[in-house]
């Protein structure tokens, strides 16, 4: 007989919020079924671009890529290998500013065999296969990180094997080894079909964590099917720590996201309990990576393994909130939306028609920003209520204005032990609070490129092996806000392991005045190339080789020069225009 688990204690009450709404936009993508999608700008022009892997209506499994044409989608390729009950990862794996696409899963040409397939990015011949991964998994997922602080990104895959891999742990998390850094997971964290997993630095030490969740049948009991949810920690000798057991989940999947602005990552998972009863947990964290369990009632569960849920700011107030498709406690096919209320450090439930299809088992969805207008928007793939494979998107009609946040400032890098620290002050937003944004790390040989390492980190501080870095060699970070907006690159750093390296070591600068109300004089004791004048959402809107800057035509507002000097990198400084 089914067991029902109630919680005594509910701390996320949602009374009734009638402000979000969206509405469907017509695309030229097809409808799938028992699909998964994701979103990247894999050609590089500014505008995202989506891959749907799933069945059409005669059950016929392919994987689609259709490009972004300025908000308009057109079908670019389909993909010679296919999958479904799996999962798809983008991820830069050669640090050349392309992205490799990982798709894994079950093909129906090969019922038996579970595969990866590894496609890497050709501007000129589009997507190719480069390589077929015996590891594969169904009812799986990928999460992306650089475990080891070398500056690449390494692939990990959780979810169950076939009988096709006689030497493998059928349910691990496994290193693809794609850039090897010789972590044997599968001897240390448990995997799981029917559930989850992210990675975080969730206690803010540098190095990558996981949280996962799910069925792990070979440690079955009675109920629970052997179902579990850990935290694990990675140490300084990069193993992982149980740090945590919380309640066992399956049927579900998980986001992570700092929703209460304090500086630590949380998160918010979605399925059932072990009696399979709905189930969607806030978790918030200590700031060591110990987590607080929060029932959050009335919400969308997902009865699958792909990516149910997403997590980014809906209603521009600079918190992260919280979308999800499925069933919900009643079976009937839902779409969710929880929308974080700061004054309450609760969730309130979007009880409103808000202009979302509901959607029921094995829906995939990602909130992405198709129009480039600083709202996020919802891609999302499933069957409806009917049972009909659908795919739309869903624009938000959010009226308020979301700009740019200021990049960082005063970029610092030092060397200690065998690692180098790098370290920035926290960059500013008109919504997302400071503790709350993310950056994003590039590391080239070169100013400009990123060659050695790019990736999103949640904390204003990282790390990276000295031994994997070259002896010299620039930096820049970017900011990125609640609502998936980067603000433009900070000031280029250099940095040399025989020493810092400062190529404007002699170049001084005055600018002046500042607060101004119509025009700015800069003096330095150089020659100075160009100047370049920015809005804050990153839009150029001047160049000039004088050094009086004039304003007048522009409102009132906060403004970015980046100053080039003849000789060394480029400067970036703010100004105010009173």
């Amino acid at each position: 007989m089914k067991k029902f688990l109630f919680p005594l204690t509910v701390l996320c009450i949602f009374p009734q919020v009638q402000a979000q709404s969206f509405q469907e936009v017509t695309t030229n993508i097809k409808n799938y079924g028992y699909s998964t999608v994701k979103a990247i700008d894999f050609d590089q022009d500014n505008y995202v671009d989506f891959v749907v892997c799933g069945d059409d209506l005669y059950y016929n499994t392919q994987c689609d890529i259709y490009k972004n044409d300025k908000g308009e989608f057109n079908f670019y390729q389909s993909l010679p290998y296919s999958a479904y009950l799996g999962d798809i990862t983008f991820a830069n794996l050669s640090n050349n500013n392309t992205f490799d696409l990982l798709i894994t899963g079950q093909n129906r040409a090969d019922i038996k065999n579970y595969k990866t397939y590894h496609y890497t990015f050709d501007q000129n011949k589009g997507f190719e296969i480069k390589e077929i991964i015996d590891k594969g998994k169904i009812y799986s997922s990928f999460a992306n990180g650089d475990f080891n602080n070398d500056g690449k990104v390494d692939v990990i895959l959780n979810g169950i094997n076939n009988s096709g891999h006689d030497n493998d742990i059928a349910y691990s998390v496994d290193l693809l080894n794609l850039n090897s850094n010789k972590t044997e997971f599968e001897k240390q964290i448990g995997g799981s079909q029917n559930g989850d997993l992210v990675v975080a630095d969730f206690n803010n030490d540098g190095r990558l964590d996981l949280a996962v969740f799910g069925i792990n049948g070979e440690n079955e009991t009675e109920d629970a099917y052997g179902a579990f949810f850990k935290i694990y920690l990675q140490n300084k000798q990069g193993t992982f720590d149980l740090n945590q057991d919380l309640d066992g989940m399956l049927y579900g999947s998980m986001i992570t996201a700092d929703f209460n602005a304090d500086g630590f990552m949380d998160i918010v998972a979605t399925g059932t309990d072990v009696y399979e009863s709905p189930t969607t947990l806030y978790l918030v964290n200590d700031g060591n990576g110990k987590f607080t369990q929060n029932y959050l009632p009335s919400a969308a569960v997902n009865f699958s393994a792909v990516k149910s849920i997403d997590a980014g700011d809906l209603n521009n107030d600079g918190y992260y909130d919280i979308i999800m498709a499925g069933d919900d406690d009643t079976g009937s096919a839902s779409s969710t939306i929880l929308l974080y209320n700061p004054t309450k450090a609760a969730f309130d439930k979007v009880e409103n028609d808000f202009g979302i299809a509901n959607f029921t088992i094995s829906t995939s969805l990602v909130l992405v920003d198709y129009n480039n207008d600083n709202q996020l928007d919802v891609l999302i793939s499933s069957q409806d209520e009917n049972y009909e494979p659908k795919t739309a998107l869903y624009q938000n009609l959010e009226k308020s204005i979301n700009k740019k946040p200021l990049p960082p400032t005063v970029l610092k890098a030092e060397e200690k032990d065998n690692y180098i620290y790098f370290n920035w002050d926290g960059a500013s937003d008109d919504k997302t609070p400071q503790k709350a944004l993310q950056y994003e790390l590039s590391i080239g040989t070169e100013a400009g490129k990123a060659d050695v390492a790019k990736y999103t980190i949640n904390t204003t501080s990282w790390m990276l092996v000295k031994d994997k870095l070259p002896k010299q060699f620039f930096w820049t970070i970017k900011a990125i806000d609640a609502s998936k907006v980067y603000s433009i690159e900070s000031e280029v750093a250099q940095f040399s392991t025989l020493g810092i390296v400062d190529n404007n070591i002699d170049f001084s600068l005055k600018i002046y005045p500042n607060p101004t109300t119509n025009e700015v004089t800069i003096e330095s004791n150089s020659k100075i190339d160009k100047v370049e004048v920015y809005d804050l959402t990153g839009k150029k809107i001047m160049q000039n080789k004088t050094n009086k800057i004039y304003l007048e035509v522009f409102p009132k507002g906060v403004y970015i020069l980046k100053i080039y000097p003849e000789k060394g990198l480029p400067i970036e400084k703010k100004i105010i225009k009173k």
